[in-house]
């Protein structure tokens, strides 16, 4: 059976020399996640959230008025999962909300900031899972430190649908990830403008 080094230079014609590999420091160690894609249907938003029927209030609101209402919900669930913390985070946030573009092309500041709290979101499980395994209450990754990482995780995957997709698209992801009890007044509000 061949080995790994006989199938890259065969399949794929690529030279490996493991010498090569001791002969220039590597710069970073730091791999971020490549982030899944936004799925760009128009229609992806649900018609029920939380026994709340988003579908008839996307109909019926103007466009404009559910933009502005799901930018403001936006920004309390970044301000709720402390996503907002961030200066990138709180400058896009500060733009959705005045109506401007974001920049989220790949390697930008907020993109590289997503993917960060991508992979520490991953390594946390990754130490949480293991804790569980080995037993290992000392750990200093908690359960309640990955349930943080996540939060803000979600956080980020709504700021990237709305970016991505727009307010109605992104409308159910943003208030199923809301904290606060009180998710419905504020949308209230915000939809009264």
């Amino acid at each position: 059976m061949p080995g790994p080094v006989v199938e890259l230079e065969g399949e794929f014609g690529i030279t490996y020399r493991p010498d090569d590999d001791t002969d220039a420091e590597l710069t970073s160690a730091l791999l971020l996640p490549v982030l899944e894609d936004v799925d760009r249907a128009a229609d992806q938003y649900v018609g029920i959230v939380r026994n709340f029927d988003l579908a008839a209030l996307i109909e019926r609101t103007p466009p404009a008025r559910v933009r502005t209402a799901m930018a403001a919900q936006l920004g309390r669930l970044a301000a709720e999962t402390r996503f907002d913390v961030y200066d990138e985070v709180s400058d896009a946030l500060a733009r959705t909300s005045r109506g401007e573009t974001v920049d989220l092309t790949p390697d930008s500041l907020l993109d590289l900031r997503i993917r960060t709290l991508t992979a520490e979101a991953w390594a946390a499980r990754q130490r949480v899972s293991g804790q569980r395994a080995w037993r290992d209450d000392n750990d200093p990754v908690t359960q309640s430190d990955f349930s943080a990482w996540a939060l803000r995780v979600e956080a980020a995957r709504a700021l990237r649908e709305f970016v991505h997709v727009g307010a109605p698209a992104a409308a159910a992801t943003i208030l199923s990830r809301r904290m606060s009890a009180h998710w419905r007044t504020e949308l209230a509000a915000d939809l009264e403008g």
